[in-house]
């Protein structure tokens, strides 16, 4: 795993606030692979909150700052 990897993996955690173990970071290759383990840990939502949707908004959070800092 790169370092921009490992930034990422630790961004989802921090956003999620749930750890990630290394033999799992290191198979989440692909975003849908990304958003189905978030959501397979993710507790019950709450009644009428689409978990695929706050898992999406939570990724685009987490990942806000990463895109900032490579296009500056």
């Amino acid at each position: 795993m790169g370092l921009d990897s490992v930034e990422l993996v630790v961004a989802f955690e921090e956003a999620f606030e749930l750890p990630i173990p290394d033999e799992v970071a290191v198979s989440l290759v692909t975003p849908r692979l990304v958003i189905d383990y978030l959501h397979s840990q993710l507790p019950g939502a709450a009644v009428g909150a689409c978990l695929s949707q706050r898992a999406f908004y939570r990724i685009r959070r987490a990942l806000l700052p990463l895109s900032a800092r490579s296009r500056a």
